[in-house]
């Protein structure tokens, strides 16, 4: 049940985070039960409503880590390409310096590695989002199942 409590957290970590902002929300049975400003109400709440390992308690907060790495993968390729400009302004005297193209490639690669970052977080939270709308619309589908195998038990 604590798996189950968990994955619903993660899957509308965006959401939740957004509408409880600071706050600690507890889920119980796969669903929201509450939000509070402090841990210790709750863990009262939740104790008092859910057994033991029925629950799970986490912090809201938005941290926006994708912009982070395109301003550092932006400011690594502007300097990939100042160094890379060096060289090309050292290359055709006799002052070149690998150590210039070297510095080029490195911060080139440190950008690369920071977009990748924000790719692979991006295509994570859609796949998040297309799973959540796959269970939900599974879920809708058993619900309506149900009511025609009611609606065709109430006509016979």
């Amino acid at each position: 049940m604590a798996n189950l409590n968990k994955e619903y957290f993660i899957e509308r970590k965006d959401y939740l985070s957004h509408k409880h902002k600071g706050k600690y929300v507890v889920i119980g049975k796969g669903e929201l039960f509450a939000a509070f400003d402090a841990k210790k109400e709750a863990k009262e709440a939740a104790a008092n409503k859910f057994a033991p390992g029925e629950f799970y308690i986490a912090k809201c907060v938005r941290a926006n880590l994708s912009v982070i790495g395109l301003v550092l993968m932006c400011f690594f390729a502007g300097l990939a390409f100042f160094c890379h400009l060096l060289y090309i302004n050292n290359a055709s005297g006799a002052t070149a310096r690998e150590s210039e193209l070297f510095l080029a490639i490195a911060m080139y690669f440190l950008a690369a590695a920071f977009y990748l970052a924000w790719l692979i977080k991006t295509i994570n939270k859609m796949a998040r989002k297309i799973r959540l709308i796959a269970r939900e619309t599974n879920r809708l589908r058993e619900i309506l199942d149900g009511a025609r195998e009611e609606r065709r038990l109430i006509k016979e």
